[in-house]
């Protein structure tokens, strides 16, 4: 009952979130794709809408590569709100505070033997974007994160405007 009912959670965030912000998705540079590493999304692509130069949303799917056991999987959804002084090359705010979840999925979830194995994982992080270019950028960024205790959360990822 635990696992349905954070699918169901997961689900009516994403989808409101699609609904909310939908109508952004414009061709003026509000769209990025990333791709990146870090705990607890492991090894992830994603795709982001800026709604304004503050704010920012964000859904990424992720693996780590077990090849004793099987994948372990999570999907993570973010709310960046970006401060401080403007990039020279984009109106975004170079500095942000990141508030998300990942949901991690172990093998033997994914395998149907356990339908307890798997994490919600809300964490909290600070960091800053790095713009090379009006599109590209790197994205570093530190905090913590709840799985059944603190743990340390970071990422390090790649980003493109499109």
């Amino acid at each position: 009952m635990k696992s349905k009912l954070k699918i169901l959670s997961v689900t009516i965030l994403m989808i409101a979130m699609l609904i909310c912000f939908g109508h952004e998705l414009s061709g003026q540079m509000k769209v990025s794709i990333s791709a990146g590493a870090g705990f607890p999304e492991f090894i992830n692509a994603g795709v982001g809408v800026s709604i304004t130069s503050h704010l920012e949303i964000r859904l990424s799917v992720g693996c780590f590569p077990d090849f004793e056991f099987g994948n372990w999987w999570a999907i993570s959804g973010d709310v960046y709100y970006h401060f401080g002084s403007s990039s020279r090359f984009t109106n975004m705010h170079p500095w942000y505070g990141r508030l998300g979840f990942s949901w991690v999925l172990d093998p033997e979830y994914i395998a149907g033997y356990n339908k307890n194995a798997d994490d919600f994982a809300p964490y909290l992080r600070f960091g800053r974007d790095f713009n090379f270019t009006e599109r590209i950028g790197l994205r570093i960024d530190g905090g913590v994160a709840i799985v059944d205790m603190l743990y340390p959360a970071g990422s390090l990822s790649f980003f493109c405007r499109l």
